[in-house]
């Protein structure tokens, strides 16, 4: 893009064009960039220049990774499988659905909590909990299985990732976690950020597939005010209710994509009388812009 012209690009950019009589003002307005902004990348430049004498590095630039923005019709959601505490049947179904009602390329995204990494989390394990090598080879089989229905995976994370992120202190990126489990598939089959969204643009308008951070007992509350906030349909995880509905003004999909977990499996869930909400499995299909919610509901002989 012509206005990420910076450093010697720009200076020599610039001194083409002072032959010619233009002004650096008349300059940034050609390369769309804000008169101040250019101003202070001419300077930046022409100081780099003055001290390359004495090997000065250029000012260090730092950015989060951007956010994925994918232009699909068809593909398919899934999130909370938090392995090894998986309800393995069920966690087939999304790549059986798939098969059956999407044409390939078939694409998946995994919407955060691939994992459980019980191991790192701060709180204290009441019991002996699997340990990380029993989740990668989980992760590795079911990764295994989906990958042979599905063309592209893309994987998002959730809280339980940030769990063994943050105690490495961000040392090891995702993308190193998931080299683990894509030892026995093609390079680049799963893609994996440290975001926690991604938007998928569609024939129906732009969707917002995220794992969330907040939670509330009543289903579709949190993803009614993500819809607001950005203007988009929104499939949410990690409040682990299922449900799909309209937001409040009528003008996008919401939907809580509850996850793939078997809860008579989870530690924190079963060992403790808590007043949440109960925990319901769900995937979503969305198939030309529109979504599709799976889960106890669903007449299964009409889809498989």
């Amino acid at each position: 893009m012509a206005n990420d012209i910076a450093g010697e690009a720009l200076l020599k950019a610039w001194e083409g064009l002072r032959l010619q009589g233009t002004t650096q003002e008349q300059h940034a307005r050609e390369l769309g960039i804000p008169y101040e902004i250019y101003k202070a990348r001419f300077y930046r430049a022409m100081a780099n220049r003055r001290f390359e004498k004495i090997n000065r590095p250029d000012l260090f630039d730092w950015s989060l990774p951007v956010e994925w923005v994918l232009d699909w019709e068809d593909f398919m959601v899934v999130g909370d499988v938090q392995l090894p505490t998986t309800d393995y049947d069920f966690a087939m179904l999304p790549a059986y659905i798939a098969a059956k009602q999407l044409k390939s390329p078939r694409r998946l995204i995994i919407a955060g909590d691939l994992f459980n990494f019980d191991g790192f989390s701060q709180y204290e394990n009441l019991i002996k909990l699997p340990s990380i090598e029993h989740e990668f080879e989980a992760a590795r089989n079911v990764i295994g299985l989906w990958s042979i229905t599905f063309d592209e995976i893309y994987m998002v994370i959730g809280n339980h990732e940030e769990r063994l992120l943050k105690t490495l202190q961000g040392q090891v990126q995702v993308q190193d976690i998931m080299s683990i489990v894509n030892a026995q598939l093609p390079i680049g089959k799963v893609k994996a950020t440290v975001r926690d969204a991604l938007r998928v643009k569609t024939s129906q308008g732009m969707y917002l597939v995220a794992h969330g951070g907040s939670y509330r007992k009543n289903p579709l509350s949190v993803a009614n005010e993500i819809a607001q906030k950005e203007q988009a349909h929104v499939i949410l995880h990690h409040e682990h209710h299922a449900a799909m509905g309209m937001d409040i003004y009528n003008r996008y999909f919401v939907v809580n994509n509850g996850g793939l977990f078997d809860r008579d499996k989870m530690a924190y869930v079963m060992l403790k009388t808590k007043a949440m909400a109960s925990m319901s499995q769900a995937f979503t299909m969305v198939r030309r812009g529109y979504p599709y919610l799976f889960g106890k509901w669903t007449d299964w002989a009409m889809w498989l």
